[in-house]
């Protein structure tokens, strides 16, 4: 079964955008990582994988149950 069934399956609601992934891309580099020097990026292969940021420890994030807890508590009705 493919994700976007077993998402609605679920009663979650999915819009699809194609063509829309580099803007959507661009826009959390923006928002997440805006302060973060190329250079700094580049060390961390931020191009290739966007959570490095938080796994380098370039910026603070919740970890362990912390982390479950505040995702289990957001609204994942829309994707």
């Amino acid at each position: 079964m493919n994700i976007r069934k077993r998402l609605e399956n679920r009663g979650i609601m999915v819009e699809e955008w194609t063509g829309k992934g580099e803007d959507f891309r661009r826009r959390w580099e923006r928002t997440f990582a805006g302060a973060i020097s190329t250079q700094e990026k580049q060390s961390i292969d931020f191009g290739q994988f966007l959570w490095h940021v938080f796994s380098y420890e370039k910026l603070p994030c919740l970890e362990g149950k912390t982390a479950m807890r505040a995702f289990h508590e957001e609204n994942r009705f829309v994707c």
